[in-house]
């Protein structure tokens, strides 16, 4: 699920950078809204999903049933990339109707971040702290 976001976003991303005019360095419209917009929710994205990742990971039970933890792991990365490729998707919108490197930055460095959250055996293991019984479990049964 986590390439399928990066790599639509990607495509996407390059689509648009290929078919644009000329990037420029400077705001050619003062009263651009996208000046503001695009940051501010580059920020909330970033802050925001990670605030509502770790709230919501040390509110899981550690009694819980392993499928259990899982699907809450599922439901809260997808909400944090989630809010991630909507302040991306954000950013080429507004490099599309201004065509500014300023929005292009952000929007790349919204991608790497996104890069980097991959879910991987090992980091889910730490962020869910599994037992070694369930460590044992989930080792053996996912690829």
């Amino acid at each position: 699920m986590h390439a399928v976001l990066v790599i639509f976003l990607l495509l996407i991303g390059i689509y648009v950078y290929l078919h644009e005019g000329e990037i420029t360095s400077g705001f050619a419209v003062k009263e651009d809204l996208f000046i503001y917009l695009v940051p501010l929710l580059g920020l909330l994205a970033y802050f925001g999903g990670d605030f509502i990742y770790s709230k919501s990971l040390t509110s899981i039970n550690k009694e819980s049933p392993l499928k259990e933890k899982l699907h809450k792991y599922l439901q809260v990365s997808l909400i944090r990339f989630a809010l991630l490729e909507g302040a991306a998707f954000m950013g080429i919108f507004a490099y599309m109707k201004n065509n500014t490197i300023f929005y292009l930055v952000i929007t790349v460095f919204l991608m790497l971040y996104l890069v980097k959250l991959r879910p991987t055996k090992d980091k889910i293991i730490q962020d869910l702290r599994l037992n070694q019984k369930e460590k044992d479990w989930f080792n053996n049964t996912v690829n």
